[in-house]
């Protein structure tokens, strides 16, 4: 008697499982619009400072090699900043500000690695017929991924230190327009200025 193949229907093996998980996550995202780039958003402030009486501010100076090499960037950041501190209520001044906005930017290579954490099944093939097969050890799967980092540093203007600091990472994907980034940007310098002023509490 021939035996028929369960390599291609088996649930259990490895590819099949791992385009399901994909497909799976894929309909969440959509269902519920988790599509952002935006990985993390954090902050810190110096609990000293009292921010309610800041009112103007001002970009700190930045150095010649960085407005020369990263002109596109800085001008799409201080769009967004601008844009989001008026929102709120502050006013860029070229005289006497009340505190100093700069800002830093970069990106790395990270390597994610995923186990996935089942055997899978792969039958033998033996002439014309397929024996019982055997199970595997769990599937692990790697691929690399570009993540990029926004900091702005709040600084007073009498002492020059740091006051607040607001910082977000985000996937960088590999089709990226000029679209794209400017997306991006304003999203992450909109989801790190929720935190500010931060609410003093006692």
């Amino acid at each position: 008697m021939r035996l028929v193949s369960t390599e291609k229907l088996n649930l259990g093996n490895s590819l099949a499982i791992r385009i399901l998980v994909l497909l799976q996550a894929l309909c969440l995202t959509i269902v519920t619009g988790a599509c952002s780039p935006i990985r993390s958003i954090s902050y810190d402030y110096n609990r000293a400072v009292d921010f309610s009486g800041l009112r103007t501010y001002n970009w700190i100076p930045i150095p010649t090699e960085m407005q020369e090499k990263e002109a596109l960037m800085l001008e799409r950041i201080k769009k967004a900043v601008n844009s989001h501190l008026e929102a709120k209520g502050f006013r860029i001044t070229r005289g006497e500000s009340d505190f100093l906005v700069a800002t830093n930017f970069g990106q790395v290579e990270k390597l994610r690695v995923y186990d996935w954490g089942y055997p899978y099944y792969r039958s033998h093939r033996r002439d014309d017929y397929y024996d019982n097969g055997s199970y595997f050890g769990g599937g692990v799967s790697s691929f690399y991924y570009r993540e990029g980092a926004l900091v702005l540093d709040f600084i007073d203007t009498g002492s020059k230190k740091v006051i607040w600091k607001g910082v977000a990472t985000v996937y960088l994907s590999k089709d990226l327009t000029p679209e794209k980034i400017d997306n991006i940007v304003d999203e992450a310098v909109e989801k790190i200025l929720v935190n500010f002023p931060p609410v003093r509490t006692e």
